[in-house]
């Protein structure tokens, strides 16, 4: 006890003081203390939750980034498959129409041929009719007295035949 009084120390105060640290504790650890500890235990616990979660969505996220691009690719093939189709179908399409133009430009060809054809088998005989014509009024003003309408018409079968050979010949 010395010694405590040589420190200046007062006992009664000490124990005095003892108790109320003690007081104090008790009351800083029930009211304080605990209450501080759950409130750092739930803010624990919550950060732990949302760090879980934030692995969950980055997973999720990653799981989503692979089902776009796996989309993105299917949406390019399908592009790419109906350009694909779509220019066969333009091809196929011009084809066609290029082999009715041909069609179309034979037809008109042989059209046209027949018709000049036609034309100038009429031209030809209406020639052939003038020249006849003619070959029989020369021949009557050369031998106008002896003709009669049966040698006039062998003059122009005769005339006739002559032409045909010349503008007709044998194939």
């Amino acid at each position: 006890m010395e010694l405590i009084r040589a420190l200046g120390l007062d006992l009664k105060i000490l124990i005095a003081q003892l108790i109320n640290f003690a007081v104090l504790l008790f009351v800083l650890h029930r009211f304080a203390y605990k209450p501080i500890l759950g409130m750092l235990e739930k803010r624990r616990k919550r950060i732990e939750q949302s760090l879980n979660e934030a692995v969950e969505i980055t997973k999720k996220m990653e799981h989503t980034d692979r089902e776009i691009k796996n989309l993105l690719a299917k949406a390019r093939k399908q592009a790419d498959e109906m350009i694909n189709q779509a220019r066969k179908q333009a091809d196929n399409q011009k084809k066609e129409i290029m082999d009715q133009a041909d069609k179309l430009s034979l037809e008109l060809k042989e059209k046209t041929a027949q018709e000049i054809k036609k034309e100038k088998d009429t031209i030809i005989e209406q020639a052939k009719n003038q020249i006849a014509q003619l070959t029989v009024e020369l021949a009557k003003k050369i031998i106008p007295a002896q003709l009669t309408a049966e040698s006039e018409k062998q003059i122009t079968r005769q005339s006739l035949k002559n032409l045909n050979s010349k503008y007709n010949p044998p194939n």
